[in-house]
């Protein structure tokens, strides 16, 4: 996601939901020298500090934070609980997570489109959303293909940004980076499960899907999954229409 829709998803986001509630705050172009003043990582230049009448909140999203924030907000609960952790390696941005940090759920994106209700218990598109280099290796196999063809199942790797609001057509999503690493993405967010919605998700690697096994959803989604899939090929176990 970058920064344009970031600052979309979050800030403008955000601001208009408070001014709904009638909350008094400001959308500003340019950093005022006091207030509470909260903004994306990159609105607030790298360099620059606060003053003594202001208090940053950085909006960090999946960057690392600001060198000098005060707060940070983070999209991933873990990250709360982490110190001595090390987002990623972006640049000169290689340190450990200076200020207070505090978890808050990512809105869903902008004007997403759900799922046709017309589908009802139609299982056929399974997606992914995102650009193919985040997707296992496995799935983008011609074997991963070759099997979904054989049960009747469409596979769609959805890598346009402007199409990644449309659930529309999509009976199902895969989110998947990699079946065996052991590294749990804890600076990114539930994008895909808030913007699903009612579709049943398959993942392995993000930490908000484990968190999920943990509490039971996780199975009770795979099994409505495996559902859908023993009907379909009951219904046409010999991939036939």
């Amino acid at each position: 996601m970058d920064s344009k829709n970031v600052f979309v998803s979050w800030i403008l986001q955000t601001y208009l939901r408070l001014k709904a509630i009638h909350f008094s705050c400001q959308l500003v172009d340019k950093l005022p020298e006091e207030g509470i003043i909260v903004g994306y990582r990159y609105s607030f230049p790298y360099t620059s500090k606060p003053s003594d009448k202001s208090l940053w909140v950085c909006v960090k999203g999946d960057q690392n934070p600001h060198p000098y924030a005060q707060l940070c907000v983070v999209q991933n609960k873990k990250e709360v609980d982490l110190w001595d952790f090390k987002i990623q390696l972006l640049q000169e941005d290689r340190y450990l997570l200076p200020c207070k940090r505090f978890f808050m759920p990512h809105w869903p994106q902008p004007n997403i489109i759900s799922r046709n209700p017309e589908r009802k218990e139609i299982f056929e598109n399974i997606a992914f959303f995102g650009v193919s280099y985040n997707l296992a290796s496995e799935l983008k196999s011609q074997k991963w293909k070759n099997t979904l063809v054989e049960k009747n199942l469409q596979w769609i790797v959805e890598q346009d940004r402007c199409a990644w609001n449309d659930y529309s057509y999509v009976d199902a999503i895969v989110a998947v980076r990699n079946f065996n690493s052991k590294d749990d993405y804890s600076w990114k967010p539930a994008s895909k499960l808030y913007n699903a919605k009612d579709l049943p998700p398959y993942s392995t690697v993000y930490w908000h899907y484990k968190n999920w096994k943990k509490e039971g959803i996780f199975e009770m989604v795979m099994c409505e999954l495996h559902k859908q899939l023993r009907e379909k090929v009951k219904k046409n176990p010999l991939g036939l229409d």
